[in-house]
């Protein structure tokens, strides 16, 4: 049998040479006709084939994904859930799978079984693979994703801080502190132009970075716990220690009894000598 293929079914039926269709043939979805020569009878069929060609996944480019290192190690558990959620919405229907090599990813092999809490295995830095599988055929891409592992600052837990009552008045129990000067202490060493400082009288808001003390230069408190939030501005990482707040009382005296004596010494100066430690109990 003599096979060839055109365009039409007329060129087909009609089988001139010069109108078949190039081997291999460049064409979008369409329909092409197939004429079948019997070579010892020189009878004809002709038959269609459709020609379907299925847009394959596009791999978009994908943020890093950055986490704080609690214990300053280079590892850090990562949700990768965003990143496939972008892959999977940006590309239709696909499979989406995610691998620790490219070559993995080329061949669909080794895939993470854990997306939700996935620790990195280079320390610090790695590039995950995520390939894009087309549900309608074996047409794929592979999207890079770039894990970031960013350090946690480590702040210095500051001295006591001390200060005697002068709150609103000398026996209230409180004190006015300016929680600003410890900020050097706290930041040890750290550049202050890249790390904000802020103060919270409550350590969940303090985690949370919520509802910081407004007025932290001029802070009235009795003997309390305030806690610091070192926050590293570039990547969010943060630390954060408590600054004990002592206030002391003053001390209690009594308005002593006129202190009376004679003018013995020199009589008629209105002078004479006190002995005032007599007055000390």
């Amino acid at each position: 049998y003599n096979v060839s293929f055109y365009a039409t079914p007329g060129e087909a039926q009609a089988g001139d040479p010069t109108a078949a269709l190039p081997i291999p043939y460049l064409s979008a979805t369409t329909t092409i006709y197939i004429r079948v020569e019997d070579a010892a009878t020189g009878c004809v069929s002709v038959t269609s084939q459709e020609l379907v060609v299925i847009p394959g996944p596009v791999a978009p480019v994908l943020d890093p994904l950055q986490e704080c290192d609690a214990n300053n190690d280079g590892f850090a558990g990562f949700d990768l859930t965003p990143a496939l959620d972008i892959v999977s919405a940006g590309t239709g229907v696909v499979n989406v799978t995610v691998h620790e090599t490219f070559e993995d990813a080329t061949y669909g092999e080794n895939i993470v079984p854990n997306t939700t809490g996935y620790t990195n295995i280079a320390q610090w830095t790695q590039t995950l693979y995520i390939r894009m599988e087309s549900n309608q055929s074996d047409c794929y891409d592979i999207a890079e994703l770039q894990l970031i592992v960013n350090p946690v600052p480590e702040a210095v837990t500051p001295e006591d801080y001390e200060l005697c009552d002068n709150g609103q008045d000398d026996t209230d129990g409180q004190a006015i502190f300016d929680l600003g000067t410890v900020a050097e202490e706290v930041l040890g060493g750290l550049d202050p132009s890249l790390y904000s400082v802020s103060y919270y009288d409550d350590e969940t808001n303090a985690e949370n970075g919520v509802s910081p003390i407004t007025t932290p230069g001029a802070y009235l408190s009795p003997t309390a716990t305030v806690y610091i939030r070192v926050t590293e501005n570039a990547t969010g990482c943060y630390d954060v220690v408590a600054l004990e707040l002592i206030v002391n009382p003053l001390p209690v005296v009594n308005n002593p009894v006129p202190y009376s004596l004679c003018d013995e010494d020199n009589p008629g100066d209105e002078q004479e000598v006190f002995d005032l430690t007599t007055k000390i109990d």
